[in-house]
């Protein structure tokens, strides 16, 4: 049943991917639109090894009852929501350039694309991390159930926005649908174990608001302008308490492990 509710979750990610196979107007149309979500997807699958990496040591805080995995998962939910802010400035300043420059001057519209399908991965990160908490509290059917349910949502709100408004337009609809299942997955838990991250929830995404704030009119004016939107991030995040110093020394460990 984990196998199952794992592949569930994977479909939330890669379901635009196959679908929009059938509601593009065009070939070219699609192989733009892959690019840019698989561009963003790798970046995913980075991160989601490294959470991959922890969780035995989260399944043995879990045994301990020592409140490791809470703090984990409240990292996550705040990490998810920084990084993923930091990989949506950046792709603002240097997105289009990087992917026209992997694949050639031909995708110039996967790159304006792959702007948008950087928001997906503050949803996967946090997304994976209820999951992953979901699973230590022996609630393996209940994340069968919602990612189960969820996919029938994202794959509505996907085409309805790609018919009506874009390609953009429908990434920001599957960001918007795995976003919900974020809030309900963070109500479940606080539900079956107590573990409350709102508060770190709204940290995380003040300090988003800010890095935005800063970036947006500085990258109309040149493209360093995402360095100061993410130097903005980073201060916000310390300020307001999303991140704290040791936290990053945490997440370099995991990374290398």
């Amino acid at each position: 049943m984990v196998g199952i509710a794992i592949a569930a979750a994977d479909w939330l990610r890669v379901a635009p991917l196959v679908l929009y196979h059938y509601v593009a107007d065009t070939a070219p149309e699609v192989g733009q639109f892959a690019f840019a979500w698989n561009a963003a997807l790798v970046l995913a699958v980075i991160l989601v090894t490294a959470m991959n990496a922890a969780f035995p040591v989260t399944s043995r805080a879990n045994v301990r009852s020592d409140g490791k995995d809470a703090y984990y998962l409240d990292f996550c939910i705040r990490g998810g929501i920084i990084l993923g802010t930091a990989a949506v400035i950046a792709g603002m300043a240097i997105g289009p350039w990087a992917l026209t420059l992997v694949g050639g001057a031909q995708y110039v519209s996967a790159g304006k694309i792959f702007i948008a399908t950087l928001t997906i991965l503050g949803p996967i990160v946090m997304n994976y991390a209820l999951d992953q908490a979901l699973f230590l509290n022996q609630r393996t059917g209940l994340v069968l159930a919602v990612n189960v349910g969820a996919l029938p949502i994202v794959a509505g709100a996907f085409i309805l926005a790609i018919q009506s408004s874009g390609p953009e337009a429908a990434v920001f609809a599957v960001f918007a649908a795995q976003a919900a299942l974020v809030l309900l997955k963070i109500a479940i838990m606080k539900s079956i174990a107590g573990i409350v991250l709102v508060p770190s929830l709204v940290r995380a995404s003040i300090a988003a608001a800010v890095g935005f704030a800063v970036a947006i009119p500085l990258l109309a004016i040149s493209p360093w302008g995402g360095l100061a939107g993410i130097t903005a991030l980073v201060v916000a995040a310390y300020m307001s308490k999303a991140v704290a110093p040791e936290e990053l020394r945490i997440f370099k460990m995991i990374v290398r492990r």
